[in-house]
């Protein structure tokens, strides 16, 4: 039998020798949800809408015309937190399915409504204006930012930032006692800038 070009060419070049199309797809899932360093996008047609959860998820975005428990189960995979990292996901929607959104969370949110195991919570959905909640992400580490730095000693120059998180270089263990100010100004740039990334090409939008 003649395999379709399209058939012939995944099989060539994306399986591994020997290897099942099952094979294949568990070891995409489990990189996905083990190792999303090493797996940042994962392209699927009407798959992994059921029984797939990977906490690491934060974007989906959505090219399929979706509707009622199949919408709702593809948006809830971005609902579960993974750490302090991750407050909300993202749901870009190329077809414009947001009123169907809506619908389909007023139907499936009922907390009678067991939709899969989610460590106790309701595994509830709320939809928020991303661009409000990315711009109070911004602002509030921004803020924190600020009051980290606020007892650094006038002028304020790299010399006195210097001194504040390191400590004075004379002393001994000024490094060691000094440490939780730079770690906490550490996570606090990371968020800060994270946050920014988010909102770097709708600043205008986000006011």
């Amino acid at each position: 039998m003649t395999l379709p070009p399209r058939v012939k060419a995944f099989t060539q070049h994306v399986l591994a020798k020997g290897q099942t199309t099952k094979q294949y797809e568990d070891e995409m899932k489990r990189r996905f949800i083990e190792e999303p360093a090493n797996l940042k996008l994962l392209i699927v047609v009407s798959k992994l809408l059921t029984g797939f959860d990977a906490p690491s998820c934060t974007y989906i975005y959505l090219d399929n015309e979706l509707r009622d428990h199949n919408l709702f189960q593809a948006i809830c995979r971005t609902n579960r937190l993974d750490g302090d990292d991750k407050d909300y996901g993202h749901i870009v929607d190329y077809k414009e399915l947001f009123q169907k959104v809506q619908s389909a969370i007023a139907v499936y949110t009922s907390d009678e409504l067991d939709i899969d195991d989610t460590d106790g919570d309701d595994g509830n959905v709320i939809v928020k204006d991303w661009l409000k909640e990315g711009k109070q992400k911004l602002e509030e580490a921004r803020e924190a930012l600020h009051y980290l730095c606020e007892p650094v000693a006038q002028p304020r120059q790299l010399e006195q930032y210097i001194r504040y998180f390191c400590g004075n270089a004379a002393e001994a263990g000024a490094l060691e006692a000094t440490e939780p100010l730079r770690i906490s100004f550490y996570k606090g740039a990371s968020t800060f800038l994270r946050a920014y990334a988010d909102l770097a090409q709708n600043l205008s939008e986000a006011g």
